[in-house]
């Protein structure tokens, strides 16, 4: 009599079990189903409540917070990547999703100590390290965040993000000729992206243009500016200047025309046209033309 109860019981529980698992699963297919919608939200509910029945509870967890993150729903992403921490403490990923969760939510503090964290789980954590970079950035604490970078590619010399964000931390701390080292390897780099390739060209334009190589900057910059991911008003404002100081009038003015498609409100854009519709550079005296320099542009524009 107990052996049969004992068969019965057992026989229950997997039985519950084997519900608990296809509840699960038919939740993840309509979690799935709703990213196929972009349903952000409701995909996140169904991961949600799948982690709760299911064997992989850290996974589902894991795209219920991606979901809420893509709705920019950042608070509930942390709440749910901090139980998920705590299922599994020593999950390096989840530090890093809780972290950028904490970034989005503006706590820049708490998401430093959780990279922390992560790095004390495994010291070689690159994205942590960029992560923290970026922290830094936003602290203004530049020689940290250059430290980091250089700390990247201690532990991945090929690292080409850290490779790209050091070279442009150079430029902006007027190291010009380590940036241009690194932005040329990056032009020969064959793991290199088409844009992070696109990039690298911009920013040896840009140093161009820092160092007064007017000619050089326009080759460089008007090569690249179509292919670039969503160029700005100001990058083609940066190209306009560039030909105004190389006295290529008709072509800053086509720039300045693009620059205002974009932010027709630009002042140095405004500014510049106001200039060139008054006869400024056409015929204008090199040492005249130099001097109204500042007047349209200060000269931090290019760093």
């Amino acid at each position: 009599m107990l052996l049969f109860l004992f068969q019965s019981g057992c026989s229950s529980f997997a039985n519950f079990q084997h519900h608990k698992e296809q509840e699960s699963k038919h939740l993840s297919q309509l979690a799935e189903f709703a990213e196929e919608k972009k349903e952000f939200e409701k995909a996140a509910e169904f991961w949600e409540q799948a982690a709760q029945l299911g064997k992989d509870e850290n996974f589902c967890l894991l795209r219920s917070a991606e979901n809420y993150c893509k709705d920019k729903k950042y608070k509930q992403a942390s709440e749910i990547l901090t139980h998920a921490v705590k299922k599994d403490p020593n999950d390096v990923q989840v530090y890093l999703n809780l972290a950028e969760a904490q970034l989005h939510s503006g706590n820049r503090m708490l998401a430093d100590k959780t990279l922390q964290t992560a790095l004390n789980i495994d010291p070689n954590t690159t994205d942590a390290m960029m992560m923290l970079a970026e922290i830094a950035l936003l602290q203004k604490r530049f020689e940290v965040q250059g430290d980091l970078y250089h700390r990247v590619l201690s532990v991945d010399p090929e690292h080409l993000p850290a490779q790209i964000a050091l070279a442009s931390w150079y430029m902006k701390n007027d190291k010009d000729e380590q940036a241009e080292i690194l932005f040329r390897n990056i032009l020969i780099d064959q793991n290199a992206t088409p844009q992070q390739i696109v990039q690298a060209k911009w920013n040896i334009g840009i140093m161009f243009g820092k160092n007064g190589k007017w000619e050089d900057a326009v080759v460089v910059l008007s090569s690249v500016i179509d292919q670039k991911e969503n160029s700005s008003s100001d990058d083609w404002y940066r190209l306009a200047y560039a030909c105004y100081q190389n006295y290529q009038v008709p072509e800053c003015r086509e720039y300045l025309d693009k620059s205002l498609q974009l932010n027709p409100t630009d002042s140095n854009t405004l500014q510049l046209q106001k200039k060139l519709r008054s006869g400024a550079g056409h015929s204008i005296e090199l040492v005249g033309y130099q001097e109204q320099q500042p007047e349209i542009s200060p000269p931090s524009y290019w760093k």
